[in-house]
């Protein structure tokens, strides 16, 4: 249940800022088919796990996938400990819940720094593209 909350409310912002950015900017879209990106979300307790996937310039979001290593894995000990971080509406307060949990050892986060870097810039240059339409920025 957790799970399937984090990844459709992330993914449905990360979809919305997305889709504005390539209207607004043919060379954003461009970039966006650069690269495939991976990105799971476990609970260490249950054994659930869901994906966001950007494939082809298109963000889908799906509970099982191939045998392939995600670019980010994002692993949370338990459920509550999940929630409690994901609730965090201002970003700074969401970075410091994340940092004490990393902290404390009920999250983990494993990356391909390559693939991370490029995802962490893409959604930078996006988050300009949104905030210079005029529009206002999701993020």
């Amino acid at each position: 249940m957790v799970l399937n909350v984090f990844l459709t409310g992330f993914g449905l912002l990360l979809r919305t800022g997305l889709t504005v950015a390539c209207y607004r900017d043919a060379a954003f879209k461009k970039r966006l088919k650069e690269k495939d990106f991976l990105m799971q979300v476990r609970l260490v307790n249950s054994n659930e796990s869901g994906y966001l996937v950007l494939r082809k310039g298109r963000l889908t979001s799906t509970r099982t996938q191939g045998a392939c290593l995600p670019d980010l894995l994002i692993e949370w000990l338990d459920a509550p400990t999940a929630l409690r971080s994901m609730l965090k509406i201002k970003p700074r307060d969401f970075v410091e819940s994340m940092h004490k949990e990393i902290s404390s050892g009920r999250l983990r986060i494993e990356f391909n720094v390559a693939s991370s870097v490029w995802l962490l810039l893409t959604i930078r240059e996006m988050v300009i593209v949104v905030s210079d339409s005029g529009l206002k920025s999701p993020f």
